[in-house]
């Protein structure tokens, strides 16, 4: 795990982060560490009290300047080759899931979770958490927002400053918010 000297983690606890590979390597988790060779002032905050899972081998990146905040009933599970840029925040209560080889843009907000319970009269509640679940192969893009409950096809290009809250079900297809633009599409993440 490479940690930049710029993350704090707070109540975090040993084997709060789970590798499921065996072929474990330096550098495969790290929190802080921009691939942009920039300097960010903003320092990253880390705090598991439920569990992070690490799937695969490959690179697993955490941008710098992020917030990460997995509370006591969350889990989030990601794939291999997982990069999400700077100022990036996920704040989890339930298990939501990223698949492999994602490319998630700065800036973006991941909530599984409104955090404040509303209720009804009878004092129902009425706003559970409920997981994401990002598919493989999936590219978003800057200043997007992911909610509770959601489901992102493979392959899948999400405009930048979309908002998500309903599913995202043809693969391979460029959506702004939840409205189709483009199907049949690929990407790459080698930079032009």
């Amino acid at each position: 795990m490479v940690v930049s000297n710029k993350t704090i983690f707070n109540s975090t606890y040993r084997g709060a982060i789970e590798f499921s590979s065996s072929r474990l390597r330096p550098g495969m988790l790290s929190f802080g560490v921009s691939h942009l060779d920039k300097s960010f002032p903003a320092p990253n905050f880390v705090k598991i009290q439920g569990k992070l899972i690490i799937n695969g081998y490959g690179g697993h990146q955490f941008g710098p300047g992020g917030n990460l905040t997995i509370r006591p009933t969350g889990i989030l599970e990601v794939g291999n080759n997982f990069n999400v840029g700077h100022f990036s925040r996920f704040v989890i209560s339930s298990h939501s899931v990223i698949g492999d080889d994602n490319m998630h843009s700065w800036n973006n907000l991941y909530m599984d979770t409104d955090s404040h319970p509303i209720f009804d009269e009878k004092g129902n509640r009425l706003n559970e958490a409920a997981g994401f679940k990002i598919g493989n192969n999936v590219w978003i893009g800057a200043k997007c927002t992911i909610l509770k409950g959601v489901k992102i096809a493979d392959g899948v290009i999400l405009a930048s400053t979309s908002l998500v809250t309903k599913n995202l079900d043809n693969p391979n297809s460029i959506y702004t918010s939840s409205r189709m633009i483009k199907s049949k599409v690929t990407w790459s993440n080698v930079i032009v």
